[in-house]
């Protein structure tokens, strides 16, 4: 029996993805029409203010188990570098190939996300802008030492457009924990500060 026969939507939608009416995808709910519980765009951004709050909260209320948890992540990652260095030394094949096979996964979703900046690029995209944008990025990597990218404000996975109002540029550290979040909270020195 296929997915739609069920009732559920082919489609495997993620948090924060925003349908074409303006609604916003929160979670799975069996007792929601087709499975899915949709909000308005402020409950939405209520509903993850307050998962964040508790989730703060639970940490200071539970300081012990917090740093834990934090071992834990610690010790998986000790263990993958350990296992990563060990492979490098005993099968530097078997790690080459691997290395590849990530390469390729890694062109893979670099394929995916130009098809979807093409499939979302807007009509009105001033190119000359976004190669601009390209050759400040270039200039502040060699002139700071660390990289930096292009970042898309409201992100494509979230019903953003690639449009040059649309980007900005970001350190790679900060464009990567913001992700496909729109709610992310940039530090107050990477805000554009508008003076009306």
């Amino acid at each position: 029996m296929s997915q739609m026969s069920m009732g559920v939507s082919a489609i495997k939608y993620k948090r924060g993805h925003v349908r074409g009416d303006g609604m916003v995808f929160w979670r799975y709910k069996k007792e929601s029409p087709n499975g899915e519980y949709w909000v308005s765009k402020e409950t939405y951004e209520s509903l993850y203010k307050g998962n964040h709050q508790s989730a703060r909260k639970w940490q200071k209320n539970n300081p012990e188990l917090h740093s834990i948890r934090c071992k834990e992540i610690r010790k998986i990652k000790d263990y993958d570098k350990d296992k990563y260095q060990k492979l490098k030394r005993t099968n530097p094949d078997l790690l080459r190939k691997r290395q590849i096979q990530n390469r390729d996964n890694s062109a893979v979703n670099s394929a995916k996300r130009r098809a979807k900046k093409k499939l979302l690029l807007h009509s009105n995209h001033n190119h000359k802008i976004e190669k601009v944008l390209h050759q400040q990025r270039l200039r502040l990597s060699k002139i700071c030492g660390f990289e930096w990218h292009i970042d898309h404000i409201m992100p494509l996975a979230s019903g953003g457009v690639h449009h040059h109002t649309n980007l900005q540029l970001l350190p790679a550290s900060l464009n990567i924990r913001k992700g496909k979040n729109p709610n992310f909270v940039l530090p107050d020195c990477y805000k554009m500060h508008i003076d009306k």
